[in-house]
């Protein structure tokens, strides 16, 4: 807007994007590929096993809740027998 000198206070920006915004994910949505449970359990192990390498074993874990990474760091744990 400022190369067309169009001066657009932030307010009026922040409007048009309570505005717009749910429009625009609802049009998105219909576009978004499913993924599987399988490949975000995978990409969560080697996520896990890559921080791991790189750094020590941490004593404590904080995520998102996410059931595909409790059941990553589950199969860590199995394969550790040490509980993480």
């Amino acid at each position: 807007m400022e190369e067309r000198r169009v001066l657009v206070d932030y307010s009026t920006v922040s409007r048009w994007a309570i505005r717009f915004l749910p429009l625009l994910e609802k049009v998105f949505r219909k576009y978004k590929r499913p993924v599987t449970a399988k490949h975000e359990k995978a990409a969560a192990r080697r996520f896990f096993d890559k921080a791991m390498r790189d750094h020590v074993a941490p004593e404590k874990v904080t995520t998102d809740k996410s059931s595909v990474n409790k059941a990553a760091i589950e199969a860590i744990n199995q394969n550790r027998d040490v509980s993480i």
